[in-house]
């Protein structure tokens, strides 16, 4: 600052002048003159107040969208609903198309199969992604009821092209985790339906150079690994059904199924007229000419069955049978030969009658036994036609 008298330079703050001795006075500070602030409208302080809330409400959505679609929520979810055995939340976490045999109605009934497990405890592992940020690996360390120690098990994910909500990362079960095979092959009869779990195998996935004259093959490009209920309905309407296990590690051959209960139910009671139809034939001693034209329909070939039956006839006509009765029949098995035809094995019950001479006595026997006869049918017409039978014959004791 300067002296007021002198004019000479001093240091700041000193009340004297250091070279004249004059009392130097500080500069009074003007103060600016204070502005009155007008007071914020109500409407505004509102309006502050809302938009304060939303930006709060918008950062804490964020936050809890952002954790619900992070790598290692996706991992501990999908291995909940793995261990719920729940089909609506396990569809929504894999990486599936849509298609015939991996929609969501499907996988529903095949994942009801399984049975639950109970858990005690399970830890998350921290992930770990690959260097290109495209997939992850998130390791779940678990302890089961009734287990004494832990098991680990890792949770693959891939990355989605598409984010969830434009933001989010769309983290799913890689397909390798989430029991699905690829191009199963399926082998069935000619020209015959198959469904699984009620749907239709299209001939879209028909393998033409894979089949043969006498079967189809089809191969599935994506199914479920589980247990499927099968039907496989023959081109002559004969329903074949039973339950295979559909896994990575093979293909299903549909020729060797079971034959339905309605159609086994069927058969007994044609086998059980056929057989005592045969029998009385036998006993008449009637030659096959004499009773073609009750086997004869469109298309049949009758060259086996005559030929059975003629051997047949010599058979029975040295026991001397006199009475032949069909008590019950059951059928124990049936499956289907290379031509399409149904081949059934019976448990024939009867009760029989036989007359001959024994050590020049003449003895009379009756008696009831049990024996296991084969039958081969044709559908045609919606009837049952038989094309061959062996086995009918059997030694009938005279003691």
């Amino acid at each position: 600052m300067f002296c007021p008298e002198c004019g000479k330079k001093n240091e700041e703050g000193v009340n004297f002048c250091e070279h004249c001795g004059a009392k130097i006075k500080e500069p009074k500070k003007i103060k600016a003159p204070k502005k009155d602030k007008k007071p914020l409208k109500k409407q505004t302080k509102i309006l502050i107040g809302i938009i304060s809330a939303v930006v709060i409400i918008i950062i804490a959505i964020f936050l809890i969208v952002s954790s619900k679609y992070d790598p290692k929520a996706i991992a501990e979810g999908y291995f909940l609903a793995v261990a719920d055995k729940d089909a609506d939340k396990l569809y929504q976490y894999m990486d599936v198309d849509n298609s015939d045999f991996t929609s969501k109605k499907v996988f529903k009934k095949v994942i009801e199969t399984d049975d639950k497990v109970e858990l005690l405890n399970y830890k998350v592992g921290e992930v770990q992604k690959s260097s290109d940020g495209l997939s992850a690996t998130v390791p779940i360390t678990y302890t089961l009821k009734g287990e004494s120690s832990p098991e680990t098990t890792s949770v693959h994910l891939v990355k989605g092209k598409q984010n969830k909500m434009l933001f989010f990362d769309n983290w799913q079960v890689s397909s390798d985790d989430s029991i699905i095979t690829t191009d199963y092959q399926i082998t069935t009869f000619k020209d015959s339906t198959v469904t699984l779990e009620g749907v239709k195998v299209d001939k879209k996935y028909l393998d033409k150079k894979a089949s043969t004259e006498n079967y189809d093959v089809y191969v599935l490009p994506t199914v479920f690994e589980a247990d499927y209920e099968v039907t496989v309905t023959l081109k002559s309407g004969i329903k074949l059904q039973d339950e295979i296990s559909i896994s990575s590690y093979g293909s299903s051959n549909l020729t060797n199924l079971e034959v339905s209960d309605d159609t086994k139910k069927a058969i007994e009671e044609i086998a059980k007229a056929t057989i005592e139809s045969l029998y009385k034939s036998a006993m008449e001693n009637k030659a096959f000419a004499d009773i073609k034209k009750d086997y004869e329909y469109k298309g049949a070939d009758l060259s086996s069955l005559e030929d059975s039956y003629d051997a047949f006839l010599n058979s029975i006509s040295e026991e001397g049978l006199t009475n032949f009765t069909i008590k019950k029949v059951s059928v124990e098995s049936a499956d289907i030969t290379d031509d399409g035809y149904i081949r059934v094995s019976v448990d024939a019950e009867y009760d029989y009658t036989v007359k001959r001479t024994f050590l020049g006595e003449e003895r009379e026997n009756t008696d009831n036994t049990e024996d296991t006869m084969y039958l081969t049918f044709d559908y045609s017409g919606d009837s049952y036609k038989l094309v061959d039978f062996y086995s009918l014959d059997t030694y009938f004791s005279i003691f």
